[in-house]
């Protein structure tokens, strides 16, 4: 297929119907406005926005991209994402992490199109407007939208082209949004694989095995190369199934050993279930009529089988990849249905044949899609005050305005993504590197990250550090620090106006 063939395979659908672009513009406004109060809020997090802030900014300077705040030479031995440098043009034109969002948004909305075109050809227009409504109205999209900025993003608009280029049989294009693909994230390797599964179930047993294969060795060779290389010799650090294995074969085999226990871990924490039933209900559980349901074994296996609790719930960007997979899962469902064997010879079942059957079941899933996302961070665009600057938000500004854009600085985790566009900046806790600046707030949270997932004693911390560490401003648990050279005569003074601070 040639590009000309491709681009006006995708643009047609969107000139004939033209609110989809519209649906497209107005997803993005709004996911987009969202992030960027949420950070200008200062509901933003070192983990992960300020690591990509401090990224990008090394990248769009022709740096090797250095992520202090990980703690690593480069952000490409954390996890592996080429794809990023996609957006350095952004920083050329607009330094700020609020670029990172507002393309975030772009990017997920930009998924619309092909999602609609998938279910379009299988259920009809108006089931299809209903169900492209609810994956706009997904609360996994929400959350992702809802929590900074992650590489994940290009991945929905990439697998479902990529989905409809096999559905198509355009090999070639297939092959370019697969090697895209596998340049998000290393762990997306292992949904290559199952998409070579998928592939050998709809009959293409050579490109599935090839495709599989390709996503199996991409793993390993980022995983056991590529990441400990970018990271100065340390492992990948982010295999979190060690009650299974020491790595990934030894996990596998364990898991085909003692399968029950396999499924009891599957569902051995409430959150767990609370997750899945988040997951499959407001769209009727449809996509398991789909060979597409295939694809969110790795991605829930990933998940709940994880000994990190955070993989388990419903916040930040976990849930995104699955929206693409359940929407067209759902569509693809709803046209196999009259056609599956125990419908057509079952005359009760003739209502599971109604022509009507796709639009009800649409519009029954997008009602329970909207209701989920009541419940998620995205409501807060219906309220005015969202849209008002907050007088701790002026506080917050001013304090980052102390800091020095050249200075090396340690602050809490929501101050992180104002002040990440530096060589060094850190997020301040115990073990942190000295910084010449340290910003807090008394009554926000300090973390040590997991796997050490508890809380420090922000008292005790702050008046640590007044033997090295003055205060340039403080008011009302506000602090600004500044690293003092001093003699020790002084030192008593300082500790008493950190008693003030630290309440």
């Amino acid at each position: 297929m040639s590009g000309g063939h491709a681009l006006r395979a995708v643009t047609a659908p969107v000139l004939r119907e033209p609110w989809i672009a519209l649906l497209v513009l107005l997803s993005a406004t709004a996911y987009g406005t969202y992030s960027v109060l949420n950070h200008l809020h200062f509901g933003t997090y070192a983990y992960d926005l300020g690591i990509f802030d401090q990224v990008m900014w090394h990248y769009s300077r022709f740096e090797i991209p250095e992520t202090t705040v990980v703690g690593l030479p480069t952000a490409l031995g954390d996890h592996f994402h080429p794809i990023l440098l996609i957006l350095t043009p952004l920083y050329w034109v607009w330094s700020d992490p609020k670029a990172l969002l507002i393309a975030q948004g772009v990017l997920i909305a930009s998924s619309i199109v092909p999602v609609y075109i998938w279910c379009r050809e299988r259920v009809g227009r108006w089931p299809a407007h209903l169900l492209i409504g609810a994956y706009v109205m997904f609360w996994g999209v929400h959350s992702a939208v809802a929590f900074d900025f992650h590489e994940i993003a290009f991945a929905p608009v990439i697998l479902a082209f990529m989905l409809l280029a096999a559905d198509r049989k355009r090999w070639r294009a297939f092959a370019a949004l697969l090697v895209a693909f596998l340049l998000v994230k290393e762990n997306l390797a292992m949904l290559v694989a199952f998409l070579g599964v998928y592939l050998a179930m709809l009959g293409e047993r050579r490109k599935g095995a090839a495709v599989a294969l390709l996503g199996v060795v991409w793993f390993f060779a980022t995983t056991k190369l590529a990441i400990p290389w970018f990271g100065g010799g340390r492992e990948f650090r982010h295999f979190r199934y060690q009650q299974f294995g020491s790595d990934l074969p030894a996990a596998l085999w364990y898991m085909v050993t003692h399968p029950w226990t396999v499924i009891t871990v599957f569902f051995d924490q409430p959150a767990k279930a609370y997750t899945l039933g988040l997951i499959f209900l407001p769209f009727l559980g449809l996509v398991f009529l789909s060979p597409l349901a295939v694809l969110l074994v790795p991605l829930l296996a990933e998940r709940m089988y994880s000994t990190n609790p955070f993989l388990w719930g419903t916040s930040a960007h976990y849930s995104l990849i699955l929206a693409p997979i359940l929407v067209m899962g759902a569509a693809d469902g709803l046209a196999r249905l009259p056609r599956l064997e125990a419908v057509r010879r079952r005359p009760r079942l003739r209502l599971l044949r109604a022509p009507r059957l796709a639009l009800g079941a649409a519009a029954v899933i997008l009602v329970l899609n909207v209701w989920a996302a009541s419940a998620f961070p995205l409501r807060a665009l219906l309220s005015p005050s969202f849209y008002s600057t907050w007088p701790e938000d002026r506080i917050a500004e001013q304090m980052v305005r102390f800091v020095p854009p050249d200075a090396s600085v340690a602050a809490q985790s929501h101050f992180v993504p104002h002040l990440s566009q530096r060589k060094l900046v850190f997020q301040l806790g115990p073990g942190r590197p000295t910084a010449e600046y340290l910003v807090a707030h008394s009554g926000l949270w300090f973390q040590l990250r997991y796997p050490d997932l508890r809380y420090v004693d922000k008292r005790r911390m702050l008046l640590d550090l007044a033997a090295s560490y003055g205060a340039v401003y403080f008011k009302d648990g506000w602090v600004v620090m500044r690293r003092v050279r001093e003699g020790r005569a002084q030192a008593p003074q300082r500790r008493r106006k950190a008693e003030r601070l630290a309440g």
